[in-house]
């Protein structure tokens, strides 16, 4: 190695050490690390967002949308949301209380509350009751147990300024205890089929009407008429799900937006009225694989049904609540 060579490795060692014995003393010129734990239910402190959260919720009138953004009487509105699914929407009052707190902790100020209509089996050893009450004879009546635990818990949300976002048919599966026969010929859960089935539709409308014109007893205030109300999902996954689970199934979209006073080929939404259409992807090789059920969906797209009918729907069944 020469000089020159030799002096440069030196140099560059010493700057290495004086870096290391630089940073040795800079970190003991700070305090210890310490863990950093998100308290729970502890008092507020610096982890705390709650008091970023306006409450309580909707106490500036309803959310609407202007210009593409949420906004109520005070101005625009930010919505910082988690999802409750199946019994998560059903807790104690106890519960509650202690959920819609730590929520506003963590700065959530909306709720979306997810397959509450028929039982929860996902992830679970056995199914847990939804809204809809346990009866051998009809899937068309409300628990009342359930209807208080979740009225409770929507109160709860709001007294902390957390909206809630509503859905309507999720899992709800009709059979022969209301006169639909040959339930594993019919798609998932009815999607698709609910969207121009008229008893389906008038049932829908029936359960949407006994959800939110109910006045809920720890507020005073019907679900049509309180604003911590956010949002109402009319429908979840809309389009057909496989009935046969093997081979590739017919798949359906919906083309376009829901929009108003918009024809054609499109959807819209709007007066009162709603026209939808469906496209199918499948190819000849599919048929002996699809259910009879859909291969009558194929059939009504076909004759271009959905682009050139359409289907009364009133504005709870729509979506559009009037207040």
């Amino acid at each position: 190695m020469n000089p020159r060579t030799r002096l440069g490795t030196i140099i560059l060692l010493g700057l290495a050490v004086t870096g290391f014995l630089s940073a040795a003393r800079a970190a003991d010129d700070f305090p210890p690390l310490f863990p950093f734990l998100i308290s729970y239910d502890g008092p507020d402190n610096a982890s705390s967002m709650a008091h970023l959260v306006d409450a309580p919720a909707g106490k500036h009138g309803f959310l609407r949308v202007v210009d593409g953004r949420f906004v109520n009487d005070a101005g625009p509105v930010r919505l910082h949301a988690t999802n409750l699914t199946g019994p998560a929407n059903f807790p104690t009052h106890e519960q509650a209380d202690k959920l819609a707190e730590r929520l506003a902790r963590f700065g959530i100020n909306c709720v979306r509350l997810h397959y509450f209509d028929e039982a929860y089996g996902n992830f679970m050893i056995e199914r847990i009751q939804g809204i809809l009450a346990n009866d051998p004879a009809t899937q068309r009546n409300l628990d009342p147990q359930q209807v208080d635990r979740q009225d409770y818990l929507i109160a709860a949300l709001k007294k902390r300024g957390i909206y809630v976002d509503l859905n309507l048919h999720v899992a709800r599966w009709w059979d022969e205890r209301d006169g639909f026969p040959s339930q594993d010929k019919r798609p998932g859960f009815d999607k698709g089929l609910d969207n121009f089935e008229p008893r389906m539709i008038e049932l829908q409308k029936e359960y949407a009407r006994k959800l939110l014109t109910r006045v809920n007893p720890y507020t005073g205030l019907a679900y049509t008429d309180d604003p911590c109300v956010a949002v109402i999902e009319v429908n979840s996954q809309t389009v057909p799900q496989p009935v046969r689970r093997q081979g590739p199934p017919v798949h359906a979209v919906v083309q376009g937006p829901l929009r108003p006073r918009h024809t054609g080929d499109d959807a819209w939404l709007g007066g009162g009225r709603c026209r939808r259409r469906l496209a199918f992807a499948g190819t000849a090789s599919d048929h002996s694989r699809r259910s009879p059920m859909e291969d009558a969906l194929l059939a009504l797209y076909r004759q271009r049904r959905f682009a050139e009918s359409s289907v009364s729907v009133d504005p709870l069944q729509a979506g559009c609540l009037r207040r």
